[in-house]
């Protein structure tokens, strides 16, 4: 995988951030929250915002538990439950918070996760996090925001389920 300095990658997770957002911010609250719109059927707007909100914390409390030279707490959550499950868990949250709260935390935890970014040295980066990790700290982080179009594009493999559902409010 190819290392992608800090600022490309908060570039990458602006830009993703903004796409969803612009979709996200033409749905009323109703709208966001209607069920079976999104991921084939399984989700809401609002859970997808929660699902890609969850991502960017599970980052950041990787972030945290990696200074204090820990184990990242999303991997012992995948090795111990699997992603369906940390999935769902998160979704099941996010479902009892208002659409507003959900809106709000995917703006808030994307701040805070450029700001938590931007405060990594450069050789700190570039090294492993811990003394037991072999890959890059930009590599990890990479990949936990990651998704089929490569590092810190976790957004762009739902933004079509997204665009599909506003553009299908207007026809």
């Amino acid at each position: 995988m190819t290392t992608f300095g800090i600022e490309a990658a908060i570039e990458i997770l602006d830009e993703e951030h903004r796409a969803v957002r612009r979709l996200a911010d033409r749905l009323t609250d109703g709208q966001l929250e209607r069920p079976e719109t999104i991921g084939g059927g399984d989700w809401s707007a609002k859970d997808l915002l929660g699902h890609l909100g969850a991502w960017e914390e599970n980052a950041l409390g990787a972030l945290e538990a990696w200074r204090a030279g820990e184990v990242a707490p999303i991997d012992r959550a995948l090795r111990t439950r699997g992603l369906t499950a940390v999935n769902a868990e998160a979704a099941a949250a996010d479902r009892a918070r208002t659409a507003a709260a959900v809106r709000q935390r995917f703006d808030t935890v994307q701040r805070r996760l450029i700001e938590a970014l931007r405060a990594i040295p450069a050789e700190a980066w570039a090294a492993p996090p811990t003394r037991r990790s072999r890959r890059a700290t930009a590599t990890i982080v990479g990949s936990i925001l990651g998704g089929p179009g490569g590092p810190f594009r976790h957004a762009s493999a739902h933004l079509r389920d997204l665009e599909r559902y506003v553009a299908s409010l207007s026809e």
